[in-house]
């Protein structure tokens, strides 16, 4: 029996059949991220409506602090180490989207904020697929290098990020940078909270929340999938670096031009359509990627991103334009929070239910 693969495959009586699905996989990949990044998420937005703060500095520094992080991964040699700087991660990263939305919302106009959100949105595919693409540098290197790799490019766009993003002006601000006394910590909550009981928007946090778990149990388990499904003779890194991408962009910039242009003739609540009518589109399409056999698997993956991940950015906005504007960052944040809260725990299911039945029914339950 080992626990390190190299050894394992120098040992002619050694067969490595891990698949990176256990408990304490999910645990590196839910948990000890979103908790954390969804209770920063939350606290970084409050700040953001106490506060009058330069969020293009802010921004600037979470980033860099991420970078630090990512490199430091690249150092661990024990599960704990690198559960400690998965939880810093969450903490740091939670930051961006609150801030980012933010600033976006003090630049477009609600008539164009679903395209804003969807190319902010498109960071997230284009992301996933480096992480595939790193495999090259990881087979030439070592895993190591995977985290130094990406620590490197990330410190490059914090720095060029803190030079070129500039402040924009704020709308219907009237605080000059100092603590907003006629609404204190416990208001701010409070008509956050208030907003927050509309059915639409209770609604939109559960349904997103669900298919944020599905969609992170697809994230952190597709290459594990294909491998001990298909083997590993389908070129599953290479389809994986390029798909989210094409999928990912299209379906983000699209679902952001159509709810744009929905709000122009009938109104904010018409985001909701784009929603609803993309999760139907790409269900039929997160089966065929289950039970296809490469490459028409991940011809129906492509087109599964390009339907169904209109959702992301729309409901960013959607969420945004439902409360009030000068709270938007917080309810921003208490959207990130419940929909991270729901989502980021449903991978744990994934061991028991793989146990009870088999990695591909299991993935079908929760995927789709």
């Amino acid at each position: 029996y080992q626990t390190n693969r190299d050894k394992c495959l120098l040992d002619e009586d050694c067969s490595w059949d891990y698949s990176a699905t256990s408990v304490y996989y999910q645990i590196l990949a839910g948990p000890a991220f979103i908790v954390t990044f969804a209770i920063s998420s939350l606290l970084t937005g409050l700040l953001l409506s106490l506060y009058t703060l330069k969020r293009t500095l802010l921004l600037s520094i979470c980033a860099l602090t991420w970078s630090v992080l990512t490199g430091l991964s690249g150092f661990c040699n024990q599960y704990w180490e690198l559960l400690l700087t998965r939880i810093g991660l969450g903490i740091f990263q939670a930051a961006c989207t609150p801030l980012a939305g933010s600033i976006m919302s003090d630049i477009f106009e609600e008539k164009n904020r679903g395209v804003a959100l969807g190319f902010y949105s498109w960071g997230v595919y284009f992301g996933y697929g480096l992480a595939f693409a790193s495999d090259f540098i990881i087979k030439s290197y070592g895993w190591r290098w995977g985290f130094w790799s990406a620590s490197i490019l990330s410190t490059i766009v914090s720095f060029l990020s803190l030079l070129t993003v500039r402040e924009p002006i704020r709308r219907n601000d009237k605080n000059n940078g100092r603590l907003l006394k006629k609404k204190p910590y416990f208001k701010i909550l409070k008509q956050v909270l208030k907003s927050y009981m509309q059915l639409p928007l209770l609604l939109l946090c559960i349904g997103a929340g669900l298919r944020q778990g599905g969609g992170l149990v697809w994230a952190y388990n597709a290459k594990a999938y294909f491998r001990k499904l298909h083997c590993d003779t389908t070129g599953v890194g290479t389809y994986l670096s390029w798909v989210p991408v094409v999928g990912g962009t299209v379906g983000v910039f699209a679902g952001g031009m159509i709810s744009d242009g929905l709000v122009r003739r009938l109104g904010t609540r018409s985001r909701l359509i784009v929603l609803v009518t993309c999760c139907f589109l790409a269900a039929p399409f997160l089966f065929g990627t289950l039970y296809l056999s490469p490459p028409w698997a991940f011809l129906s993956l492509l087109f599964s991103y390009i339907t169904g991940e209109m959702w992301f950015g729309v409901a960013i906005a959607v969420a945004m334009e439902m409360v009030p504007h000068e709270i938007a960052s917080s309810g921003l944040a208490l959207y990130l929070f419940v929909i991270n809260i729901i989502g980021g725990n449903i991978n744990l299911v994934l061991p028991s239910l793989q146990t009870l039945t088999s990695l591909q029914t299991a993935m079908a339950i929760l995927f789709p």
